[in-house]
């Protein structure tokens, strides 16, 4: 007999154990929480993406605000000396009361600015004796003329001018005809 405190061997054969390793079953992910996951993912890269996107164009207004700034500063720059030339004209003509060095002053002067917009782009527009364009000219009144045909440019009032191809300014025109 046997005491609670010994242990009596048994004549039954071990069990077998298996090779097998023991891996608890974990369950598989749930296809709803990796889809949601992967659309939180997509989220927070999109809102990335936005905010990247916004700095950019953010910064690109900034640079065409400062460059339309300063975009007509060689411009201005080469205006400068006509405007020299404007007040050594009306400072010499003061001086010496002369009407003719004055007009011969701002004669040069004109020469001057009509040089600096040719080199600019700025042609006139050729007006007197051409047939009526609204493209180039403004109509502000007509003329009866027996000698030009109708619709014949026959005054300028005011000239025009084109930049390069596109109208800077129409020509301020009467027009012959009824």
């Amino acid at each position: 007999m046997t005491t609670d405190n010994e242990f009596e061997p048994t004549t039954d054969a071990p069990e077998e154990v298996s090779q097998e390793p023991i891996v608890e079953e974990i369950p598989a992910e749930d296809p709803l929480a990796t889809a949601q996951a992967q659309i939180a993912e997509l989220e927070k890269s999109l809102l990335y993406a936005q905010a990247d996107f916004n700095n950019y164009r953010r910064r690109k207004e900034e640079e065409f605000v400062a460059q339309q700034k300063y975009i007509a500063g060689q411009l201005l720059k080469d205006l400068l000396p006509i405007l020299d030339n404007f007040e050594r004209a009306l400072q010499f003509a003061e001086q010496s009361q002369s009407f003719e060095k004055l007009i011969a002053g701002v004669q040069g002067t004109q020469k001057q600015l009509a040089t600096f917009l040719t080199k600019a782009g700025v042609t006139p527009i050729e007006a007197l004796g051409q047939e009526f364009d609204p493209t180039y000219h403004e109509a502000i009144g007509h003329t009866e003329d027996t000698d030009a045909p109708e619709n014949t440019v026959t005054e300028e009032l005011q000239k025009g001018y084109m930049l390069h191809d596109r109208v800077l300014r129409p020509a301020m025109v009467k027009v012959a005809g009824g």
